[in-house]
């Protein structure tokens, strides 16, 4: 379902005039081979029956994906949208990942807030930055594989702004509760490893593209690819989250590789 993820393309839109689309040929090509749903290059001569430090190998990296350090996705995501919020809210606040948000969003940290004044309502935004797939059968299911986002965007959902007891399931509590309750705009602004925005990131962008006017950030030159608001942002984003999701495939094949080239000089 990658392929009909909103902007999950756009990375492959870029023209790399600006610093902010260029990106290293290894990233790209992992990149692309995940586009295409190709095996990846860099797994050649590890079996994918095979496993990296007792996690099992998929042929496109998903699952090593879901055991690795997050940050530099998240964080790189959580940076951009920054930027995209100041250039749509002019003049406001906006604060990334800061311990200033305690005091209207007790116990809950937004990655993104942006600032109405004193005493207002604030838009915080909790980024997510998700495999949809992973070696946990009970962390993937079948309708993820005809819906996008059906294996991420409903449990995230539900945990970010709570959810009542439906059927079966028991209610959960929302871990921006304290933020709700003084009447803050939460928003979750899911993507996924593939590059795609869920429906309220989509959402988000729009209403922000009206409030820019539909223009690209004053003072930079965008490529031809990339002159209005939604298309540039789309960009970068789809190509912050990708590049870091290649970036983490690679650091963990080659701490594995290092790993086995060591065992092998010791018992040579």
């Amino acid at each position: 379902m990658s392929a009909s993820q909103p902007f999950a393309g756009s990375a492959f839109n870029t023209v790399p005039s600006s610093h902010w689309f260029q990106m290293p040929s290894e990233e790209l090509l992992i990149m692309v081979q995940r586009r295409l749903g190709l095996e990846l290059s860099c797994l050649s001569g590890i079996s994918t029956s095979q496993a990296l430090g007792g996690i099992p190998i998929d042929a496109l990296g998903d699952t090593l994906l879901t055991h690795h350090n997050h940050s530099q996705r998240h964080n790189g995501v959580g940076k951009a949208l920054a930027r995209a919020a100041r250039q749509a809210h002019p003049g406001k606040r906006v604060l990334v990942d800061s311990l200033e948000s305690e005091s209207f969003s007790p116990g809950a940290r937004p990655d993104v807030a942006v600032l109405n004044g004193a005493g207002s309502k604030h838009l915080l935004l909790e980024v997510k930055v998700v495999c949809p797939i992973s070696s946990n059968p009970d962390s993937t299911g079948e309708a993820g594989s005809y819906v996008a986002f059906a294996n991420t965007a409903p449990g995230l959902r539900r945990g970010i702004l709570g959810c009542g007891e439906v059927g079966g399931r028991a209610a959960t509590d929302a871990k921006y509760a304290g933020a709700l309750q003084r009447g803050h705009r939460v928003t979750p602004f899911i993507m996924e490893t593939f590059g795609g925005l869920e429906g309220d990131a989509v959402e988000l962008l729009n209403d922000w593209a009206r409030l820019a006017r539909g223009q690209t950030p004053p003072g930079e030159e965008p490529p031809w690819s990339a002159r209005n608001f939604i298309p540039y942002w789309s960009q970068v984003l789809s190509a912050t989250a990708q590049r870091a999701a290649a970036a983490e495939i690679l650091n963990r094949v080659r701490e594995e590789v290092a790993t086995r080239n060591a065992m092998h000089a010791r018992g040579a």
